[in-house]
């Protein structure tokens, strides 16, 4: 009786991951008929990635702006990048400041940002000062991937064979094969690039009539905007592991390298500013050997490369700021922030 039982389990289960694995291959004749022509995608700037897919289209404000504004110093980064005022900074510098930061971002996009944006502007400006946290300028894989992937299209080319090497570097494993053989098999990028806009214009236009449909879905943009959100301790970024803090490891296959090199024949002197994780009551957040070691490091490459190095740890005062989610701090900290950072900036220029 169990015998039969376990076999009856084994069936069941065999079956069920069949389904499972056949059901999605009916939804391709429906996409074949109805949905975006395979030959309509665009080859992808990342092929490591994927071969083709919608991508937004390359967004030339940012280079605009550089251009028209000829800065001296370009302040780099995501959210973190927020800690400086521009306007404040370039009054206590003498120096013109642009703020290029852009939130939820990651190595890669500030790779593309920095040879996008400030290097193709042909302005020149003197300095580049990119705001990080601990192993993010190795790892491009960062806010590239999954749900995030379209947050690069703006700001990349048809081209970016540096970046690519660098992704291909870590995308190249099992793993990572499996996920492109599912969305060739199953269709997935292609089913959710037509299927996520369509979805949407039907709910707000069952809401909000044809008419207001598209003001309806700006209102709800505008309502869980990250102005909006209610506050949280946790931060964005989780806490480097093992794997992530082998810089000797990392680094060959980040774009570090290549932006460094790309500095050194712009002209351009490159600042790397690693921002303190949230304190834990006024001191700073306890790290790991590895990540120590890592960080020592990544001081001692960049130094090497002819880049600034600036870490908010050494700056005892930086702990007693207050913090407001994740390792945000509260907007009225920011003046005393970027009061500091001007004085620290302007000694490590000398």
């Amino acid at each position: 009786m169990a015998l039969w039982r376990s076999r009856r389990g084994v069936r069941s289960f065999v079956l069920f991951a069949t389904l499972m694995s056949v059901c999605p291959l009916l939804w391709r004749p429906i996409l074949h008929a109805w949905g975006p022509a395979a030959s309509a995608l665009q080859p992808s700037y990342l092929p490591a990635l994927e071969t083709a897919r919608e991508r937004y289209p390359f967004d030339p404000g940012p280079l605009e702006e550089v251009r028209a504004r000829r800065p001296d110093e370009v302040l780099i980064g995501d959210s973190m990048a927020l800690r400086v005022d521009p306007d404040r900074l370039g009054h206590l510098t003498g120096q013109s400041v642009l703020s290029l930061m852009r939130f939820a971002t990651g190595s890669a996009h500030w790779y593309l940002r920095f040879k996008n944006y400030v290097v193709a502007s042909g302005a020149h400006p003197a300095r580049v000062i990119v705001f990080f946290r601990d192993t993010q300028l190795t790892d491009p894989l960062f806010r590239l991937t999954g749900r995030d992937r379209f947050s690069a299209d703006r700001e990349a080319i048809d081209l970016e064979p540096q970046l690519n090497a660098a992704v291909e570097a870590h995308t190249h494993n099992p793993w990572f094969r499996v996920h492109g053989w599912i969305d060739t098999l199953f269709a997935v990028e292609r089913t959710r690039t037509w299927t996520d806009p369509a979805l949407s214009t039907w709910a707000s236009a069952r809401v909000a009539g044809r008419v207001g449909r598209a003001q309806f879905l700006d209102d709800m943009n505008a309502s869980f905007g990250l102005d909006h959100l209610r506050p949280f301790e946790a931060a964005d970024m989780a806490e480097s592991d093992s794997a992530e803090t082998d810089f000797k490891a990392r680094v060959p296959i980040s774009v570090l390298p290549a932006m460094l090199e790309l500095a050194r024949a712009s002209g351009i002197q490159l600042a790397f500013v690693r921002v303190l994780r949230r304190p834990d009551r006024g001191f700073p957040p306890r790290e790991s050997s590895r990540l120590r070691q890592y960080v020592r490091s990544l001081r001692d490459y960049l130094q090497s490369q002819g880049a600034l190095y600036l870490d908010d740890r050494d700056v005892h005062e930086l702990a007693t700021l207050r913090y407001d989610d994740g390792d945000h701090i509260l907007d009225e900290e920011i003046p005393r922030y970027t009061d500091l950072f001007a004085k620290r900036l302007a000694g490590a220029s000398r």
